[in-house]
């Protein structure tokens, strides 16, 4: 439902033809997303990545070849294909679960709970993406260029959060309404601090190759090489402290995640606001990294407070 809203009221703030065209694809992008919380929640995420990374991958490029190829070479064409391509796997992860579907369920609580999730995770991408926003408007398009490449290759760091994410949150739920809460405590620590090992080396690697990871993309990215080792660093923290703010929303306490999302978010607006006009993409890579390592802080100082661990010897 919120898709759809979502959809209509953006039509009427975007001109351009094929942004409006691809809108709809919020609602299948959602509804894919929610079949992977299913797969997820049973322990099937192979099952999941057989349709989402295979065969949905597969068709979208066989459809793409044959309709930008063979009848008529636009954008057109290559958006009917990715339309396809998610109705496809839409109705295969339906398919695959329609026994779960038998009837609807209103819950009060169930919906109060999520939405927490959401307001939460609508500031987190509000707060990744409005440095961008802010960079584009207070710059020149260049500079948004830019930056998103070193956004982008900082994420591969985060990468490897979101792999281990898929995995543990099921798992922290399983443990924590089981009353398993010294396997809880010892899955954190030990899992943390293997993220931790990981992320610092890719960071080290980020940092010492960064010059040369910025030429592939071409010489006039080279510019934005310390905004790419600021992004990085703050990658790095975010996937050194571990899954806390999955930790805290998997057993019961989601609300802190919306305090500090907005006071991060607040602080990264103030922060763009102040230093862009004067460092440019450094500016704004200061200023998310900054919001980002306050929100990671103060999310592993709940975490150890709430289930009395220490990952690092400290808090």
């Amino acid at each position: 439902i919120i898709s759809v809203i979502l959809v209509l009221v953006a039509n009427f703030f975007i001109d351009e033809w094929f942004v409006k065209l691809m809108l709809p694809l919020i609602w299948l992008v959602s509804m894919e997303q929610l079949f992977f919380g299913i797969y997820r929640a049973n322990g099937n995420i192979k099952g999941f990545y057989f349709v989402n990374g295979f065969l949905a991958g597969l068709f979208k490029i066989l459809l793409i070849i044959l309709f930008y190829f063979v009848f008529d070479r636009n954008f057109l064409s290559i958006a009917l294909a990715i339309y396809i391509s998610f109705l496809l796997s839409n109705l295969i992860y339906f398919y695959q679960n329609k026994e779960r579907f038998k009837k609807v369920i209103y819950d009060n609580g169930f919906l109060k709970y999520s939405f927490s999730l959401v307001l939460a995770a609508v500031m987190g991408v509000t707060m990744d993406k409005i440095d961008i926003i802010m960079l584009g408007t207070m710059k020149d398009m260049k500079s948004v260029g830019i930056y998103q490449i070193d956004v982008q290759v900082a994420n591969i760091i985060f990468m490897i959060l979101v792999i281990f994410d898929t995995v543990f949150g099921p798992q922290i739920s399983k443990l924590y309404h089981s009353g398993k809460y010294k396997e809880l405590q010892d899955l954190y620590v030990k899992s943390t601090r293997v993220l931790g090992l990981l992320s610092l080396i890719s960071l080290i690697i980020l940092i010492v190759f960064s010059k040369y990871i910025l030429l592939l993309f071409g010489k006039e990215f080279v510019e934005g090489q310390m905004a790419l080792i600021l992004r990085g660093f703050g990658q790095f923290i975010n996937v050194a402290v571990g899954s806390v703010w999955l930790m805290l929303a998997m057993t019961g306490n989601p609300k802190w995640h919306i305090y500090t999302n907005f006071i991060a978010l607040t602080l990264n607006i103030i922060l763009n606001y102040l230093l862009i006009p004067k460092y440019g993409v450094n500016g704004a890579a200061f200023a998310t990294m900054t919001s980002m390592i306050l929100v990671n802080i103060i999310g592993y100082i709940l975490v150890c407070k709430v289930f009395k661990v220490r990952v690092y010897g400290i808090v």
